[in-house]
């Protein structure tokens, strides 16, 4: 998660709408946790940037936008991207360029 620290000083739980942006790496053994579930609940909680690294593809995807839909509040716009590509966050671009893929040791691509 990207917060600013005076939201997370909060007491109990710090809303998840002062979030800058929320970052996951997919897991090898579930998936869809990442790519189907997240992007339907960090939409709905109103996480205005959602970040999706896959290690298994070396690929990735940056949702934003929220909007309503009749199913519920969705992310309207995803830039996919591809390992070795800059990615920009929010306000911030980092390369992908030196990010680790699964395998089974690691200079192994999947």
């Amino acid at each position: 998660m990207v917060i600013a620290l005076a939201d997370m000083d909060v007491p109990g739980s710090f809303d998840p709408r002062t979030l800058f942006a929320a970052i996951d790496v997919v897991s090898r053994s579930n998936p869809d946790n990442d790519w189907v579930g997240k992007v339907r609940d960090n939409a709905l909680i109103g996480v205005p940037v959602y970040a999706v690294f896959d290690p298994r593809t070396g690929t990735g995807a940056v949702l934003t936008d929220i909007h309503p839909t009749p199913d519920g509040p969705r992310y309207a716009t995803r830039k996919d991207f591809v390992y070795g590509e800059d990615v920009t966050i929010a306000e911030w671009t980092i390369s992908t360029e030196d990010l680790p893929r699964y395998g089974s040791d690691p200079g192994e691509q999947p």
